[in-house]
């Protein structure tokens, strides 16, 4: 293992060090995590440098399959030393509103098959670079408040009208699931940034990993679940604040994160 960390260590040093990023459009909306997320880098005096390949309104699945051999290609370079996949929420918003059964169970079959992508997405990685790691965190809270963006909510859960502790239950248990594929594979890391936008927009208690369940968050423009440009921004610092700077941890889903909601109300 110490030869093995030495020549990583060797081929690093020789070809730079770059953080990969895949996934869907929160990876890949106008272009705006490709400027912001180099920016914090830049900003934090690190010399990483970011490679992006990934696809707006591209699904875990499509990772796992479709799209494979172009995440192998690109981890197989060895500067890569960090693979960055989002993904999970496009899956649920495909799956969800044709899934027959309770909404409970949905949202924990949708979770179950977004895992089983990751974990094959992560063996692919590993299969041509063993020396990177992947990570992944579960978005933020969405925006959907005001009569507009919770149109959206209504047609991807109807059992929730909208109730956002509800709604957010979704978030919750793809944040879970990346937390559970972290705790069984040592390459892979879990960081919770639930809450991120909701304390930058001074909601009373919150704070990246403690979101405000019975609220949606501020920070997103029209689309309502894309960030604006400043709510990226957000997001990604703290990214890099917990994960790039040493300071993330393999968080616990059972004692850091509240249980799952079922139905519409709150007090469930």
């Amino acid at each position: 293992m110490k030869v093995a960390a030495a020549l990583a260590t060797l081929l690093v040093g020789c070809t730079g060090r770059t953080v990969l990023m895949t996934g869907d459009s929160w990876a890949d909306y106008n272009g705006i995590p490709n400027k912001v997320f180099p920016e914090v880098f830049k900003e934090n005096n690190d010399t990483r440098t970011v490679k992006n390949i990934a696809v707006s309104g591209s699904t875990c699945r499509e990772w796992a399959d479709k799209y494979l051999d172009d995440l192998k290609d690109a981890a197989k370079d060895p500067s890569v030393e960090i693979v960055w996949m989002t993904c999970g929420g496009n899956d649920a918003k495909n799956r969800l509103p044709s899934c027959p059964d309770s909404q409970q169970e949905c949202i924990g079959k949708v979770t179950e098959e977004i895992k089983r992508d990751m974990v094959t997405i992560y063996y692919a990685v590993m299969s041509v670079n063993p020396f990177a790691r992947v990570v992944s965190f579960g978005y933020d809270i969405m925006g959907f408040g005001g009569l507009i963006c919770g149109l959206v909510p209504r047609l991807i859960l109807p059992e929730c009208d909208n109730d956002p502790f509800c709604v957010n239950s979704i978030l919750l248990s793809i944040q879970i699931g990346i937390n559970e594929v972290a705790a069984h594979h040592s390459n892979y890391d879990s960081v919770n940034l639930l809450g991120s936008l909701q304390e930058a927009h001074d909601v009373p208690g919150a704070y990246p990993g403690n979101p405000v369940l019975t609220q949606f968050s501020p920070g997103y423009d029209a689309t309502c679940i894309h960030p604006t440009e400043a709510g990226y921004k957000t997001v990604f610092t703290n990214f890099y604040t917990r994960y790039f700077k040493g300071s993330s941890e393999k968080f616990n889903a059972t004692h850091f994160l509240p249980a799952i909601p079922v139905g519409r109300s709150r007090h469930l």
